[in-house]
């Protein structure tokens, strides 16, 4: 299932990425605000379709896009072992009338309920 189906305001990250979020990311900051609101930042070392000239050039200005995103619906988490979360799969569970991101990895998963995500603008840098 592809991610972006569930983020609104997408025009842009679909030029950038048009086949989807294939390789692994990092959910790199999670913030939880009131009423089931929340914003995520997914950092992916996925090469863009498009160069985005005040980026620099992909390799020597930046490796890294982090797609910043607010979100509604998150009123159930689970994260074991924050402090290990790397780049990972990321996965939609969709589980009767809930949706959900999942990841994991050798000791670390996470699980967060959404209902929508609004793509806010983008961020890179080098790693």
């Amino acid at each position: 299932m592809n991610f972006f189906s569930f983020i609104r305001r997408d025009e842009f990250i679909k030029k950038l990425f048009p086949q989807g979020l294939i390789d692994d990311v990092y959910l790199g900051q999670i913030k939880l605000d009131v009423e089931g609101r929340m914003s995520i930042n997914v950092h992916t070392k996925q090469k863009p379709e498009i160069e985005v000239k005040k980026w620099g050039k992909w390799g020597e200005n930046y490796n890294v896009i982090v797609l910043v995103l607010n979100g509604t619906g998150c009123d159930n988490i689970s994260i074991d072992n924050w402090a290990s979360v790397g780049y990972s799969k990321l996965n939609i569970i969709e589980d009767h009338d809930s949706r959900y991101i999942s990841q994991s990895g050798e000791n670390w998963k996470l699980k967060i309920k959404f209902e929508d995500f609004i793509f806010q603008h983008c961020e890179v840098y080098i790693d």
